[in-house]
């Protein structure tokens, strides 16, 4: 059987001079499932894919190719399919092929390539190398092809660690972007990647291919670095000069830019006829109509010296869609949508267009909290009163919880617990009540003249007395009605056992133990997880994410909004500043902490922490507010397990109302 096998192989794999891009042309049959543009495959729709795709032939010298760009651009249907096809055909070798996660790559196997494979006339190849005990065959499933001479495996790129035992010939890393990063590596991920392809290097075919993300963090812009950098340069309609195309070319001297230009009018709104591109170099105006005539006509122009001879990199943005798919009118409309007033962007959509259309990283500002631009948002408001009528008419809705959060500070017989109540409102924005502390400890000031209080129960001086006051009081709010806290948050990461007995003695209203997570103290930067978690050490205790929280601050206390249109979700309101309470030291204590990156052996970014800027600095009224936001969420739960089924804040809104 194997030497049929063999013999199998040599017919199917006769030598050829045939380019892939040849190949996919003669061979590929599209479906409506795959494309808008049905029938026989063409490359004159996308003749950027070419030369990228003839790289993949043998004889090319290209060893390593990466490929950064924006979504939906060709790169599926254009370079990986045909590319797997190509190869199952004329130069079969062991291939492997990722994407972000493990269903993706499934779904991808069961349908994109299962389709190329059936429409390209190579299913007659795809058989098991070897039959498995009990006559089982495993040549064909959704994570693996199996055909004379190779194999087609997808793997998450999550997962790659898990193909140490293997070697290949071919990777098509696709979605590079989301590969883990680990402080525990030694090299670049694309170092290690290319290990497995040690048994080929002269002949192997690496892929790096991704849309980037944030810039800092990005594993696809180094590759693309590393190669020789080209672009897809093309002739100018007007004076015939190579340009490319950019979202925005800035002019020397000039007030005026080129690039992709609009106007648009006194509502935002874009004037469509005004919609087309500035040549850089002859500064002439043209349309779109002009782009096919253009593509067909331009050639991909190295800019870059690589690391090594044999690696080439493309970048391709949304900006060359053929007719057909988005164009830049639908482009300049979401441009708009991203700046909607004067001053306001929106930091996340300004992120997906770079990332999706342009192409290109998108880089994260430092997130750093301003204590003069969060003092600014003082309204009028008295401090102790709920100001449900001031919320409605901000547009936020009524007010329809209380928390409130302790830090536990000092020592036991000479403790400080400070605390704040805040209210939180319909849509999400939140309204500081009260702050205050409990107790005279300050670090450096003298024992002497000064009355120490105890975090101790049952004793004259203790703390826990008039916090229990605090937390049980009504509070008027401006209609004269009153509320109670809903839920308060004990820090109990110190004096564990003494906020315990606390938590565990109150009956008025739901008290709960918090801590931060100790699992979370380098947090990774693709982690995306709940405010808290259930902890197992005890009833009532929750774990804290308290970075992923701080993050959140930080961008919600950038937040603005204008007198008479609704606040965005998340603002932050404070109450008129009186008896020395939401003063500008309160706010400084915003800016005790900065967020420190965690960077791995080749100075990549893989995990941060929020840390106080220096031993003496105070954070305590910004802890506070960290905990605040997750009672918030924590209270929800608390609902949710009560009625027997989840519920996210907008359902408990609707089941207040």
């Amino acid at each position: 059987m194997k030497q049929l096998d063999d013999i199998f192989s040599l017919f199917h794999t006769h030598i050829t001079t045939e380019q892939p891009s040849e190949w996919a042309e003669q061979n590929r049959v599209l479906t409506s499932e795959v494309t808008a543009f049905p029938g026989k495959a063409s490359l004159d729709r996308f003749p950027y894919w070419k030369e990228p795709l003839n790289r993949l032939s043998p004889d090319d010298p290209a060893r390593i190719i990466t490929i950064m760009g924006g979504a939906q651009i060709g790169k599926s249907t254009n370079f990986i399919e045909s590319g797997i096809g190509y190869i199952i055909k004329n130069h079969p070798g062991n291939i492997i092929l990722t994407s972000a996660d493990k269903e993706l790559s499934k779904g991808q196997m069961a349908k994109k390539i299962d389709q190329m494979i059936a429409n390209s006339g190579l299913a007659y190849l795809i058989r098991p190398n070897t039959i498995k005990k009990k006559n089982l065959k495993t040549g064909d499933t959704d994570s693996m092809k199996e055909f004379p001479g190779g194999s087609l495996m997808a793997q998450s790129i999550k997962a790659v660690d898990k193909i140490r035992q293997n070697s290949f010939r071919y990777g098509f890393f696709d979605d590079f972007e989301a590969a883990v990063r680990s402080e525990k590596q030694a090299g670049d991920v694309s170092d290690l990647l290319l290990m497995r392809f040690n048994s080929f290097k002269d002949k192997m075919k690496v892929c790096f291919i991704s849309t980037p993300e944030i810039k800092q963090t990005s594993l696809i812009e180094p590759s693309f670095y590393n190669g020789d950098q080209r672009y897809y340069f093309m002739p100018c309609p007007c004076c015939g000069k190579p340009i490319r195309f950019e979202w925005f070319v800035k002019l020397e001297n000039e007030k005026e830019h080129a690039g992709v230009v609009f106007e648009k009018d006194d509502h935002n709104n874009l004037i469509e006829e005004s919609v087309g591109y500035v040549c850089p170099e002859c500064r002439n105006f043209f349309t779109e109509k002009h782009k096919k005539e253009m593509l067909a006509n331009g050639q991909w122009v190295s800019t870059g010296i690589a690391s090594r001879p044999d690696w080439f990199s493309y970048h391709i943005s949304g900006l060359y869609s053929p007719p057909g798919f988005f164009d830049w009118t639908h482009h300049a409309r979401q441009w708009l949508k991203i700046f909607p007033n004067a001053g306001i962007v929106k930091e996340r959509q300004l992120q997906v267009f770079k990332n999706l259309v342009l192409g290109e990283t998108y880089e994260e500002k430092k997130k750093e909290v301003n204590a003069l631009l969060i003092s600014r948002n003082t309204r009028d408001y008295e401090i102790g009163i709920i100001p449900n009528n001031l919320s409605v008419r901000d547009g936020n809705g009524k007010i329809v919880l209380l928390t409130c959060a302790c830090d536990l500070n000092g020592m036991e017989e000479d403790a400080r617990l400070d605390y704040e109540i805040l209210a939180h409102s319909v849509s999400g924005t939140t309204y500081s009540i009260d702050h205050g502390s409990i107790g005279t400890f300050q670090r450096g000031l003298s024992e002497e003249q000064r009355e120490k209080r105890s975090y101790f129960h049952g004793v004259p001086n203790s703390v826990w007395d008039e916090f229990k006051e605090i937390i049980s009081r009504e509070y008027p709010n401006q209609d004269g009605e009153v509320m109670k806290i809903a839920i308060t948050g004990v820090d109990t990461g110190f004096f564990t056992q003494l906020g315990y007995q606390f938590v565990d003695q109150q009956s008025v209203s739901i008290v709960v133990s918090l801590k931060g997570d100790s699992e979370e103290k380098k947090r990774p930067v693709s982690a995306d997880t709940p405010f808290f978690k259930e902890g197992k050490e005890r009833p009532n205790l929750y774990l804290v994410q308290s970075n992923q929280i701080k993050d959140t601050l930080s961008e919600l206390m950038k937040l603005k909004y204008s007198k008479g249109y609704p606040q965005p979700a998340g603002f932050m309101n404070y109450p008129t500043p009186s008896e020395g309470k939401y003063t500008y030291q309160y706010f400084e204590q915003y800016e005790g902490e900065q967020r420190n990156p965690i960077l791995s052996a080749n100075g990549i970014e893989i995990a941060y922490q929020w840390q106080k800027k220096t031993q003496q600095s105070k954070n305590h009224f910004w802890d506070c507010r960290v905990y605040n936001l997750a009672l918030r969420d924590i209270f929800v739960k608390v609902v949710s397990k009560s009625i027997g089924k989840p519920i996210s804040w907008a359902d408990f809104c609707a089941l207040i109302n």
